[in-house]
């Protein structure tokens, strides 16, 4: 391994300058020519810069001299392989490398770049490139603040591209360190940079080394020799050579050029017999008053540069201390301020060593040390939040690797602490630690049980929601059924005479179908489509009303108490839907008692939205700002199992041996139509409370709503008038057809709008009147009766329809109707309602 060359701070003594000034450039004492390694070349060509003092620069007579031409003169008697060294100008010695001219590149630095093209013996010296700047200039402090000045530097030197990659663009380049220094002597530069031991040399030779100074050192290099890529046997051979020189003979070559310290006392040795001699002239007294003065100088010398060293010492170690407090400060500040709990813990015994002030405030401890003296057993809850558990977390940590877990444990003041525990095992220095980090994640789970719940109501709510509109689509076609059903019996009811033996079955059946038609009508209400009237109303005295049906309605074992309130604000409802409500609560809490004696309390208040109880909301989860009306009925009962609590509202499901399974699920579907929202509690054994809220409501704009038709005279008939009559469904348009033949009138059919547009146009002066369905093909109910009333504004137009008055009114809305037919219809609603329509 060849000797690492480190230039030291020496080179740039005076005497060690003129010693290179001085030097003669003779190459090393010879050595004995050894034979070159079998396959070796007779000789190589070594390239190197020439302008490179100490390494290779040439004399006063234009020779090489230097430590390479020593050092591969040495090479060369070693191996026995003959050198030309060649110097050149930099630049031109890459060039001459690339043009395989040369075998070797000597003093190149190692870059990414040149790795591509070359491949490199082991470093042989360390050189600091520094910039150097004249005394004028000042601020230079890193490669950022050299923006702005020309830096002069040599051609094909690996610092150009660092000062590249520093964004410095402006360079000046030339072919030597020594063109450079003179540059600088000429004030062509203020700013330049090149290797240390080189600058050091040419400021010194021209004269002008107070007049630079080094600012700051923009990289450190390490010199090696490169052989072309393609030529490893030529690196084998020049690596093989110079570990072949020994460390003696690299610091015999390095002494010649860089020469040795100057020593006082060697050079006071040299001169004391001249010293004596003129003393002895003097005299002997003086001689020895010399000798004395010497070594008291010596003394003196040796005890400053005593206390000098002393004092450095000193000052080493304070800044030492100081550094070494200030980062246990840092260290202990960054400890503290962690929003989670650290522990450290004996790794063997796992005792507390230290925690942070995070931990004091996390389990309720009045300090740091209040923690250290702790006893944590007396917060630790029944297993598996045990002392003995944690033990075990603690041996896991130490043996497995890191474990995270969740965890459960008491504050000073008793409540409850939600946290996730993590314990890593390692060394702090030689000793063994457990870590504990300690994070509060009640709020995460806060979240995350709020998260879950949300889930569930958004899931029930669509679920409500999909079987809403399940139950409004089934109950608009089974009123199509219905109707056809319910016309047919009524034309074989008018083809049989009085006293035929059917009629009683076929009435019987009418009132079936009527019942059916009933069920198909709760459909709508649970659904949220229900037919109502709405008005201000008291629901106070709306109940006050009812009290005696309820009674009626109820077992008479059970008591009913009502604390109504009496000045509640009117709210925007349809009566009858709130009679039901009521009842059907009340029948419902009757029910649950099982004919066993009780009570029920119905009570009505004022809530606001903010006020109202923590009980789930159905069938949104929460209702918007605002004061709500309220009615609350309560139970003495048995209570709703908690399984089954999620599933009262659903339709058709119902506990009880005789039931629809429709009454609760009705209540939802007349609140979600009202924008409200109903509320159950209920407690196993402790009964239930139901509770309904009704905000102040704005209704959107409607049609104007038909009368409702009072009884035609039983001798009303058609008189012969053409009546148009609209619907899809073929059952339906035969059986209504035959009915209004039945009461006297001359009747157009017509399937769809566009159809009936056209029927209308072609009749408009004879149409007494049009019966129109809401859902047609092509054009629906709403666009034919806008065409029908551009066609003849006052024809008188009913609208039939299997959905509730409220939809048509909705689907209908700024249109006029003269009436609403609902289906099924009997034959007496048809002529009522025609009656009212065409006196």
């Amino acid at each position: 391994m060849p000797y690492a060359l480190h230039l030291s701070k020496e080179l740039r003594a005076v005497p060690v300058l003129a010693l290179l000034l001085a030097a003669s450039g003779e190459p090393a004492r010879a050595q004995v020519a050894q034979a070159a390694p079998p396959g070796a070349p007779e000789s190589i060509v070594v390239l190197s810069d020439d302008n490179y003092p100490p390494y290779s620069f040439r004399d006063d007579n234009g020779r090489l001299q230097g430590i390479l031409p020593d050092q591969w003169a040495l090479w060369q008697a070693k191996t026995g392989v003959r050198v030309e060294f060649k110097g050149m100008e930099w630049a031109l010695a890459q060039q001459a490398m690339q043009a395989r001219e040369g075998d070797v590149l000597d003093t190149i630095f190692r870059t990414p770049e040149l790795e591509a093209l070359y491949n490199f013996t082991p470093p042989y010296a360390t050189i600091e490139v520094p910039i150097f700047a004249h005394e004028s200039l000042s601020g230079l402090t890193d490669a950022t603040t050299l923006k702005g000045f020309t830096i002069g530097a040599k051609a094909g030197d690996a610092v150009i591209d660092r000062l590249r990659a520093h964004g410095i663009e402006s360079i000046k380049e030339y072919p030597s360190y020594e063109a450079i220094v003179r540059a600088a002597k000429a004030d062509e530069i203020k700013v330049f940079t090149e290797d240390e031991p080189s600058a050091i040399y040419y400021l010194h030779k021209n004269g002008i080394a107070s007049a630079f100074r080094q600012s700051f050192v923009i990289y450190t290099g390490q010199m090696h020799r490169a052989v072309a890529k393609d030529n490893p046997a030529v690196l084998q051979l020049v690596q093989s050579g110079f570990n072949q020189i020994t460390p003696r003979e690299y610091h015999a070559i390095d002494r010649k050029w860089m020469g040795t310290p100057f020593r006082v006392r060697d050079t006071f040795r040299n001169w004391l017999p001249v010293l004596f001699a003129i003393a002895g002239i003097i005299s002997i007294l003086a001689a020895g008053n010399v000798v004395l003065r010497h070594q008291i100088r010596v003394r003196t010398t040796e005890l400053h540069r005593a206390i000098e060293n002393l004092r450095h010492s000193l000052l080493e170690r304070q800044k030492t201390a100081e550094e070494l407090k200030a980062s246990r400060e840092y260290f202990a500040n960054i400890f503290n301020i962690l929003n989670d709990a650290i522990l450290v813990l004996d790794a063997d015994t796992f005792a507390l060593l230290n925690a942070n002030a995070r931990t004091a405030e996390m389990f309720g401890f009045p300090s740091r040390e209040a923690v250290l003296s702790a006893d944590f057993s007396a917060l630790l809850l029944s297993p598996p939040y045990s002392m003995a558990q944690v033990s075990e977390w603690c041996r896991k940590a130490k043996s497995d690797g890191p474990q995270v877990y969740e965890w459960q444990m008491k504050h000073a003041d008793g409540h409850i602490l939600c946290l996730e525990i993590q314990i890593q095992h390692v060394y702090l220095g030689t000793a063994g630690r457990l870590i504990v980090t300690v994070r509060d994640i009640h709020e995460r789970k806060q979240a995350e049980q709020e998260r879950q719940r949300f889930e569930r109501r958004l899931q029930e709510t669509q679920r409500l929601e999909s079987l809403g509109l399940l139950a409004g689509g089934l109950a608009h076609d089974f009123n199509n059924l219905l109707a056809a059903i319910l016309g047919n019996m009524e034309l074989a009811m008018m083809a049989l005479p009085e006293d035929s033996i059917a009629r009683e079955d076929i009435q019987a059946a009418i009132l079936s179908t009527k019942g059916a038609a009933d069920l198909v009508q709760q459909m709508l209400d649970y659904a949220g489509k229900g037919r109502f009237l709405v008005e201000p109303v008291d629901i106070s005295v709306i109940i006050r009303d009812s009290m005696q049906f309820m009674h009626v309605s109820i077992a008479p074992n059970i008591r009913v108490h009502t604390h109504l309130a009496e000045t509640l604000p009117r709210i925007d409802t349809d009566a009858t839907q709130i009679r039901q409500v009521i009842m059907n609560l009340v029948i419902n809490a009757s029910e649950s008692l099982q004919n066993r004696p009780g009570t029920i309390d119905i009570t009505t208040g004022i809530l606001d939205s903010q006020n109202i109880p923590p009980a789930p909301l159905y069938p949104n989860e929460t209702l918007p700002p605002g004061p709500y009306v309220f009615i609350e009925v309560t139970d003495t009962g048995p209570g709703i199992p908690a399984e089954i609590r999620d599933r009262i509202f659903d339709p058709f499901y119902t506990t009880k041996f005789i039931g629809r399974g429709l009454g609760l699920p009705v209540v939802l579907g007349i609140m979600r139509s009202h924008k409200g929202a109903i509320q159950v509690e209920s407690l196993p054994g402790h009964g239930t409370t139901f509770r309904v809220f009704f905000p102040e409501a704005h209704l959107p704009a409607q049609a104007a709503r038909p009368a409702t038709p009072g009884p035609a005279p039983v001798d009303w008939s058609g008189g012969g008038r053409l009546m148009l009559l609209v619907e899809d469904d073929p059952t339906v348009l035969d059986t209504g057809a035959k009915l209004l033949s039945g009461l006297g009138f001359k009747v157009l059919c017509a399937s769809d709008g566009q159809h009936a547009i056209h029927l209308f146009r072609a009749q408009a002066a004879n149409i007494a009147g049009i019966i129109l369905d809401l859902t047609l093909p092509h054009i629906d109910g709403a666009h034919a009766l806008t065409e029908f009333r551009a066609i003849r504004a006052n024809v008188p137009v009913i609208v039939s329809s299997g959905h509730s008055e409220s939809v048509v009114m909705e689907r209908f809305a700024g249109l006029k109707l003269d009436g609403f037919l609902p289906k099924p219809y009997t034959l007496e609603g048809l002529r009522n309602t025609l009656c009212q329509v065409l006196p």
